[in-house]
């Protein structure tokens, strides 16, 4: 019975052995292929070897998309970025929307012209120096954010609330935009900024309608100066051209007039030398040439002389 028992145990530990070897290869072999990185389109990978940055240079620190074979993770830990991703920040600390209280606690944003502005917004950017983003500066994203608000309110500050509620707004993105790279490339934070995009800039809701009531006034302010501007470029070229046609026309008519009159003068001073010397024969062919014309606008017009009719009487 003892040595029935004593065989038992012996196959159950032969069989546990077995077992375990088989989860100890599976293990050793599963701790191998961790060493096989894939790295996907779009993004890069950095490797870290007891903490340590693998590679001497650029290009040897960061590798590209691919398959690549490192140590075992528990010597090698592998970092992905997404270069080609264009990331996002929300800048959401400027204000907690709530009736303004206690303004260290809901946050404001104050203007050139001492007004206060509720603002929301994203940043965004693209990742180019991996290294530099992963492993030069602690928390990158929320550096961004600090010196994304810091930018912001010093620009609204020199602004007037009305620019930066209505046509100021590209102008104030773009001014950020350019300081915050500068700065985020100062302190090498590795990143191509993208666009930054205001998702809510308002007045607070205490006096929001006020500030509807005078964007509206202005828009349609500035609606009505272009109509009028656009009134203006077309009526005045066809006042410029009907000038010009009239005067052209003026000085058609005035050189018309003057041939004319040169021409009467000089007929004039013809038949008064011809009328001094014969001043009879002149007065009668005249007086035939008036008649001549008379009688060729009379054409078939019939007149009854005044001694039948009592009166003179023109028929057709």
């Amino acid at each position: 019975m003892n040595t029935q028992k004593i065989s038992v145990i012996e196959e159950s530990l032969k069989s546990s052995s077995l077992y375990i070897k088989i989860i100890a290869i599976v293990v050793i072999i599963g701790i191998l292929l961790s060493g096989i990185t894939f790295v996907q389109s779009g993004e890069v990978a950095l490797v870290l070897r007891f903490g340590k940055l693998v590679g001497d240079i650029p290009a040897e620190q960061v590798l590209q998309p691919g398959i690549h074979f490192n140590l075992p993770f528990l010597m090698d830990k592998v970092i992905r970025i997404p270069v080609q991703k264009v990331q996002e920040v929300k800048i959401d600390s400027l204000y907690t929307y709530d009736f303004i209280k206690d303004i260290s606690k809901t946050g404001c944003v104050l203007t050139g012209d001492n007004n206060i502005v509720i603002l929301d917004a994203v940043l965004k950017y693209k990742i180019t120096d991996p290294v530099r983003y992963t492993l030069g500066v602690e928390q990158p994203e929320e550096n961004l954010k600090e010196l994304t608000t810091c930018s912001l309110t010093g620009e609204i500050a020199s602004m007037s609330v009305d620019r930066i509620l209505t046509d100021q707004k590209k102008e104030l993105a773009g001014a950020v935009l350019e300081e915050v790279q500068k700065r985020a490339d100062q302190i090498g934070l590795g990143v191509q900024l993208v666009a930054l995009e205001f998702t809510d800039l308002q007045p607070p809701n205490e006096v929001k309608d006020a500030f509807d009531q005078v964007t509206s006034t202005n828009v349609k302010n500035e609606t009505l100066i272009q109509e009028a501007k656009s009134y203006k470029e077309k009526v005045i070229p066809q006042a410029v051209a009907e000038r010009d046609s009239m005067i052209q026309g003026a000085k058609s008519y005035k050189l018309e007039r003057i041939a004319q009159a040169n021409s009467d003068v000089s007929q004039f001073y013809g038949v008064i030398e011809e009328y001094r010397k014969n001043p009879e024969v002149v007065h009668e062919r005249l007086y035939r040439e008036k008649v001549e014309n008379i009688m060729k606008k009379i054409a078939d017009t019939i007149l009854v002389p005044k001694e039948e009719s009592g009166e003179n009487i023109i028929l057709p």
